[in-house]
């Protein structure tokens, strides 16, 4: 079957369209580590008044242990795409509670995903367009003790910034506080 030539020169544009803005702004966005999440979270709860060690481990992820009084949490980034859930939710022990958080909005035991994952790839897609934007983290935080984990104010969780081919010393300096 031949192909005819109008239709190699729609390949050929719509080819040069999408692929040189991103060869142009840096093609590869992808995410930080769970591990540098952790670390972007940590100036949070300190300020919150925890103690906090990192790195920790819970149900195979990169964690932070935040301790203050009675109140010992785990907070542990994970997928917008919800893909962690059912690991974490199993390794939580019967003295334990299981939070999920989004924007400063907590769920227990399910982590919502329709809208974090909107957000998520909305803001991924302006990255992509070259728009210094960074991303809220979704935490899966496991209790134990006297922990009032609605009293936190988990709307001065910083966002995130991307990783591109390029440098993103302006989306960090965003979110350093």
């Amino acid at each position: 079957m031949a192909v005819s030539s109008s239709f190699k020169v729609l390949v050929v544009v719509s080819l040069a369209v999408t692929l040189i803005p991103k060869i142009l702004i840096g093609a590869v966005v992808s995410n930080p580590t769970y591990g540098k999440v952790v670390e972007l979270i940590a100036p949070f709860f300190v300020s919150q008044g925890f103690q906090v060690t990192y790195p920790a481990q819970f149900a195979g992820k990169e964690a932070l242990i935040a301790m203050k009084d009675n109140c010992f949490m785990q907070v542990v980034p994970v997928a917008h795409q919800g893909w962690h859930q059912a690991t974490v939710r199993n390794s939580v022990v019967p003295d334990q509670r299981l939070w999920f958080q989004f924007e400063g909005h907590l769920t227990e035991q399910e982590q919502e995903t329709y809208y974090p994952l909107t957000i998520y790839y909305a803001k991924k897609a302006a990255r992509h367009l070259g728009i210094s934007v960074n991303f809220p983290p979704v935490l899966a935080v496991i209790t134990e003790g006297a922990c009032s984990v609605q009293a936190l104010n988990w709307n001065e969780l910083p966002e995130i910034p991307f990783q591109s081919g390029y440098s993103d010393a302006g989306s960090v300096k965003a979110i350093e506080r």
